[in-house]
Formats: C-alpha cells, sequence, structure tokens
C-alpha cells in the first residue's frame, strides 16, 4: 500500500504544472491517508514487540510518505 502511494504523490508532483494536478493531487492525499489508516490499524492489532518490530521496518516510510504529500499540498500554487 504505502507503495501505490507514493507514486500518487510522485504522479501529482510530475503534473504539478498541468489541468490534472487537482485530481492527481487529490488520488495522492486518499492514497496516503489510506496506506497510513492501514498502517495505523495493523500496529494496534499486534503486540508491543511485534509493533516495535513493525515501526523498525516501515514506520520511516510511512513518515516519509506523509511528509512528501504535505510538501507536494503546501506547494500547490493553485
Amino acid at each position: 500500500q504505502t507503495r501505490s502511494s507514493g507514486i500518487n504523490a510522485e504522479y501529482a508532483g510530475e503534473s504539478k504544472e498541468t489541468t490534472y494536478f487537482d485530481e492527481e493531487a487529490a488520488a495522492a492525499k486518499e492514497a496516503v491517508d489510506e496506506a497510513v489508516a492501514l498502517f495505523e490499524e495493523v500496529l494496534s492489532s499486534v503486540s508491543d514487540q511485534k509493533r516495535t518490530e513493525i515501526m523498525r521496518g516501515s514506520g520511516l516510510r510511512v513518515e516519509q510518505l506523509k511528509a512528501e504529500l504535505d510538501q507536494l499540498l503546501a506547494s500547490d500554487d493553485h
């Protein structure tokens, strides 16, 4: 899920100066929001030890996705 979220954000960035930007940015936001929600759902359903393992393995990538989306939306001058 995080991979497809990143791809959506990348497409939105590439369409920044086009008429497709708003649509691509909305799709990227939806994908990132869904990925983050699923990640948090997984974290809440596992033991503390497993949660720590998951955070070490994927936590940084999830935070990176959120930051990339924030940067994309903040730089939108439409």
